[in-house]
C-alpha cells in the first residue's frame, strides 16, 4: 500500500460518514421524541397563474426574493437569534428544501396553533449557500404569509409568535434560489 492509499482511505471513509449524517431527515437532533419527517412540496399555482402583488423587478432592485404568496408580512423584529436551540418536550419537525421548481415551498404537514401571548416557534435552519436568502415563515387559513428573511447559511433561534392572530399556520421554508439550493429545518412549538 502507498503512502497516498494510506492518507486517502481515511479521508474517504470520514466523508462516507459526513455525508450519510448529512443526509438524515429523522433522528438527526438527537431529541428522545422525534418525529418521523412531516413534508409537503407545494407548488403554489395560484401565485403562479395570477402572479403576486409583489412587483418581480422592484423586488430585484430591493435585493428581496418575490415569495409566491399574494399577501405577506416580514416579522423579523419577532425573531430573538440563539447560538443553539434549547429544545423542549413537544415534536420536533424537519423541512427539506432541495431542488424544487421556483414557485413551490416546503411546508409542514400539520398546522401549528398560536393561541397568543407565550405562542414560540423554536427553530435551527441551515442552508448550503451561505449567499441565498431562506424564509422561514408561516401561512394562515386564508393564504397570508408573515415571514423571517435569513442569511449567512444558518441560523437558529425563537420567533415570537403572539403578535399573530390566534389560528393555525402552516409552517413553510423556501429559497431564493430553490432549484439549486439545499435548506434544512428543523423547528418545534412552544407555549
Amino acid at each position: 500500500m502507498t503512502l497516498h492509499n494510506l492518507l486517502f482511505l481515511p479521508l474517504a471513509l470520514l466523508l462516507a460518514l459526513l455525508l450519510s449524517a448529512c443526509d438524515r431527515t429523522e433522528g438527526d437532533t438527537s431529541h428522545p421524541d422525534d418525529s418521523a419527517l412531516s413534508v409537503s412540496i407545494v407548488e403554489d399555482e395560484a401565485a403562479s397563474a395570477s402572479g403576486t402583488d409583489i412587483d418581480a423587478d422592484a423586488a430585484a432592485e430591493a435585493d428581496i426574493y418575490p415569495l409566491p404568496f399574494t399577501e405577506q408580512e416580514d416579522v423579523s423584529d419577532a425573531y430573538t437569534p440563539m447560538e443553539g436551540v434549547s429544545w423542549g418536550e413537544g415534536e420536533l419537525v424537519t423541512l427539506n428544501c432541495t431542488n424544487l421548481a421556483v414557485d413551490a415551498y416546503a411546508a409542514g404537514e400539520e398546522p401549528v396553533t398560536v393561541s397568543g401571548a407565550g405562542s414560540q416557534l423554536l427553530f435551527s435552519c441551515t442552508w448550503t449557500e451561505a449567499e441565498l436568502t431562506v424564509y422561514v415563515g408561516v401561512l394562515d387559513e386564508d393564504g397570508i404569509c408573515y415571514y423571517l428573511p435569513l442569511t449567512g447559511g444558518s441560523a437558529a433561534g425563537v420567533w415570537d409568535l403572539s403578535g399573530l392572530p390566534a389560528g393555525r399556520y402552516t409552517v413553510f421554508l423556501i429559497s431564493s434560489n430553490n432549484e439549486e439550493g439545499e435548506t434544512s429545518l428543523v423547528y418545534q412549538m412552544a407555549e
